[in-house]
């Protein structure tokens, strides 16, 4: 136990000449210039966070922006589809009227033609005849 005792005190004047010998305040500078760097890091990451949320903010209203402009867009499209499928229509019918009066007139044609036919047969028979 002695001998544990004689080592300890050994132990303890060494670090006693070691202590006397380290200089605190190179301790105390490294410390502050530490703070002052972890204040400078805080205050770096805060000014980036700020503009990461000012950049998020600005990519939000872009993506509302041209999500406007995409849905104006398909209304605009939507418009146009709606407005072409009424102008194809009124041609549907148009052409329908024209193709009714086109059929009446060959119709018509065909009754002329048949009455020419019947009256050149009458005019022949009755030259034939007299």
């Amino acid at each position: 136990m002695k001998a544990q005792i004689d080592n300890l005190i050994r132990q303890l004047t060494v670090l006693r000449t070691h202590l006397a010998n380290y200089n605190l305040s190179d301790v105390e500078a490294a410390h502050a210039d530490t703070v002052a760097n972890l204040k400078s890091v805080q205050s770096a990451l805060v000014e980036a966070e700020d503009r990461l949320a000012k950049v998020e903010a600005g990519i939000t209203m872009t993506q509302f922006k041209n999500l406007k402009d995409f849905d104006d867009a398909i209304f605009a499209k939507a418009q146009e589809l709606e407005d072409f499928s009424i102008r194809t229509a009124r041609a549907k019918t148009e052409c329908e009227a024209a193709e009714a009066k086109v059929a009446a007139a060959q119709q018509r044609h065909k009754q002329i033609e048949a009455s020419i036919a019947s009256l050149k047969s009458h005019v022949a028979a009755l030259m034939g005849t007299g």
